[in-house]
């Protein structure tokens, strides 16, 4: 699947091959195995949890410099931030 077509499908969740998630992958601060990352309709929707709020800027500015992306929503949690029931 090309770019192209990730950004013009209705719902699809960004894999291997993608922009967006190429150029995640290439940054040592991107944790895919704590973090995912999905595209619709040209609007990046991240979610998991994230190790610090520069992570987040970096993820935000890293997508909004793909081509074709309109919109970045990050739903992700700070490590420090999730409940830990006891």
């Amino acid at each position: 699947m090309k770019a192209k077509d990730i950004m013009t499908s209705p719902v699809v969740t960004v894999g291997p091959g993608t922009s967006v998630h190429a150029e995640l992958e290439r940054q040592p601060w991107w944790h895919s195995t704590i973090a995912n990352v999905s595209v619709t309709k040209g609007v990046v929707e991240f979610r998991g949890t994230i190790d610090s709020e520069e992570e987040r800027a970096a993820a935000r500015i890293a997508a909004e410099n793909i081509p074709g992306v309109r919109r970045v929503e990050d739903r992700r949690f700070s490590i420090y931030e999730v409940p830990v029931s006891v």
